[in-house]
């Protein structure tokens, strides 16, 4: 099929998929932030590998720090690269539209700022936006973990978060109107001086206009040592079962037909980690089993985003467990849960 049919089909599937009369379910998706970085030829053996674990949406940074380093300077060509063969491939692209140039973040060290002018940032999604819309790119979402510090310059804001998505969604919508919106997916720590529980937060942003400016609820349940299914994965059973939950919030609030989009789930094999998240590779298979699968029978959920790929690191006992997400090891070879990803629905 030629690719301008492709991406036809494809403007098709996201118009049905987001769609009113016909509601979004769960699909399978992966975190692929690395793909920008990959030589041609890795990214292709990369994709191919996404189509044979049965990959539906593909999640990755369009990361302003990088694409625009300069005030009117642009740095697309990458980014264009990986929309294109993902559109070959029949995948759809949840653009996650975030982080901050230092000209743009007031000088601040690091790019984990928010702007110092909202507007400018909604400015540069909209570009995004009008750009890769006619690559089949619909799909948005706002920012990533906005509840915790260590990605909103050490201070979480959900007054200046909302500020933010409100501008963003706006402009996105004037600049591709068959755009689909996803709020930042949210962290689950607990309140601290560094950090907001998600919940809290969630109910500061609907009481700041949050409601109608976000299409969907983008949120990250991470439950390890825990497994969906398990009393004591709390950051699962939140979103629906616990009181309040995710689901009885935006209901509070009128967003009872928005579901809840997955943009990170998934559970380290190895290194350290302070938090004691790290598990055996047979309970990460067991883990990947059970999301996808608890999630495709939820009328709640949306797409799932299994984080990540590929271990970032080759095996070291004291390496930092961040290292060690991935379906396949650092070496390429694959985990239990590679095999269960691809039988997964």
């Amino acid at each position: 099929m030629a690719l301008s049919s492709r991406l036809g089909a494809r403007v098709l599937a996201c118009l049905l998929a987001f769609g009113a009369a016909t509601p979004a379910l769960a699909q399978k998706g992966i975190n692929g932030n690395e793909l920008y970085t990959l030589t041609g030829q890795e990214l292709a053996a990369t994709i191919a590998d996404y189509r044979q674990l049965g990959v539906k949406w593909v999640r990755f940074d369009f990361d302003w720090s990088v694409i625009e380093p300069t005030p009117g300077h642009y740095v697309f060509e990458r980014y264009d690269l990986v929309v294109e063969r993902l559109a070959r491939a029949d995948m759809h692209v949840l653009g996650l539209v975030a982080y901050t140039p230092a000209w743009a973040n007031g000088g601040k060290p690091g790019k984990y700022h928010p702007p110092r002018d909202p507007a400018a940032f909604a400015r540069f999604a909209a570009r995004l936006a009008g750009r890769y819309a006619a690559k089949g790119v619909h799909a948005w979402e706002v920012w990533n973990e906005p509840n915790l510090g260590q990605f909103w310059g050490n201070a979480p804001d959900p007054v200046a978060y909302t500020a933010l998505l409100k501008l963003t969604y706006t402009a996105v919508k004037k600049a591709d109107p068959q755009a689909f919106v996803v709020s930042g997916g949210l962290a689950q720590p607990a309140t601290t001086a560094t950090s907001i529980e998600s919940l809290a937060f969630l109910t500061a942003m609907y009481r700041n206009g949050a409601q109608g400016h976000f299409d969907a609820l983008g949120n990250h349940p991470y439950t390890s040592p825990r497994i969906p299914g398990e009393w004591m994965a709390y950051n699962w059973r939140k979103m629906t079962s616990t009181s309040p939950s995710v689901l009885s919030i935006m209901k509070q609030y009128g967003d009872a037909d928005k579901k809840i989009w997955i943009t990170e789930f998934g559970a380290p094999t190895g290194g350290k980690s302070p938090w004691g998240t790290v598990i055996s590779e047979e309970q990460q298979a067991t883990m990947v089993e059970r999301t996808l699968a608890a999630a495709s029978s939820a009328p709640w959920a949306g797409p799932v985003f299994w984080y990540n790929y590929r271990d970032f690191c080759r095996y070291q006992a004291d390496a930092d467990s961040e290292c060690f997400y991935g379906l396949r090891r650092f070496d390429g070879s694959p985990k239990p849960a590679f095999d269960k990803f691809r039988a997964s629905p």
